[in-house]
């Protein structure tokens, strides 16, 4: 709700307020501009106004703030803290874009299905969700679970061809 109110992304500045970033967010896209202004910050910043608020926004101007965020040139990366991943984007510069982007890669390619995973991975805009129930008997105790795999298929722009 804050980014709804408030800005829909901080400004880090320094290489010590990056580092933080890393270390305060387990995801967190970050926006590598000139300037604040122009057609692709302004759509960075609409995609950072509706896109979920478990997902956080920074903007950067500076070179060396940027290279905390393995972004060398202008663009917009994703930062998982799991392994400290970064995620380059490499799409057209629009809102549109850029949420799908965010959506799709945020979500882990596997995930276990219940109840407070079923919100991200149903509005993540996803090509292909298989969901496997299996059971296993271990004397007297019947265990069954659910598991959803998230198949993303990048072939053909996501569209499979015979």
């Amino acid at each position: 709700m804050n980014r709804k109110t408030g800005p829909p992304a901080i400004d880090i500045e320094n290489v010590d307020d990056a580092e933080e970033a890393k270390d305060a967010f387990s995801l967190l896209v970050i926006g590598y501009f000139e300037k604040f202004e122009g057609e692709a910050y302004e759509a960075f910043k609409k995609a950072a106004q509706t896109v979920d608020d478990e997902v956080s926004f920074a903007q950067v101007s500076s070179p060396d703030v940027a290279a905390v965020f393995d972004l060398k040139d202008y663009g917009i990366v994703l930062f998982k803290d799991t392994g400290d991943e970064f995620t380059h984007f490499k799409g057209e510069m629009s809102t549109d874009a850029i949420k799908t982007f965010v959506l799709t890669e945020a979500l882990p390619l596997v995930n276990e299905f219940s109840d407070e995973t079923a919100k991200h991975i149903f509005s993540a805009p996803v090509s292909y969700q298989v969901r496997n129930e299996y059971r296993i008997e271990a004397t007297k105790l019947q265990y069954v679970s659910s598991i959803l795999i998230v198949v993303l298929l990048k072939i053909n722009g996501g569209h499979i061809t015979r």
